[in-house]
């Protein structure tokens, strides 16, 4: 469960990510699927390792930011605490304590 809310965090988010060979072949299909649906969303999105990330939430069992892409601009919630972008978004993807919500992308 926390691989793949870590993943999520790092492929929605500004840089370079990488995924490690054993955790794509190794941890099973539900995480397999859940790392594509990521890799996906960042795609679409066009995050970069200059994207801009605003900070919407940062306290205990919660954290939650847009981050801005070429292409539109995800919403993303880790955590144990409940947090929405509010309406006009879609869920893109979602996973033990994430979620991953899209405005644009291709």
């Amino acid at each position: 469960n926390q691989v793949c809310r870590a993943y999520a965090f790092l492929l929605t988010h500004s840089g370079i990510p990488s995924i490690f060979w054993s955790d794509w072949s190794d941890r099973g299909g539900e995480v397999k699927k859940q790392l594509k649906a990521l890799c996906q969303v960042r795609k679409s999105i066009g995050v970069h390792c200059t994207s801009r990330v605003n900070i919407a939430a940062s306290q205990g069992g919660l954290y939650a930011a847009y981050v801005d892409g070429k292409h539109g601009t995800i919403a993303f919630k880790m955590g144990t605490n409940d947090w929405s972008p509010g309406g006009g978004w879609t869920v893109k993807a979602s996973g033990h304590e994430y979620c991953v919500w899209t405005k644009g992308g291709k």
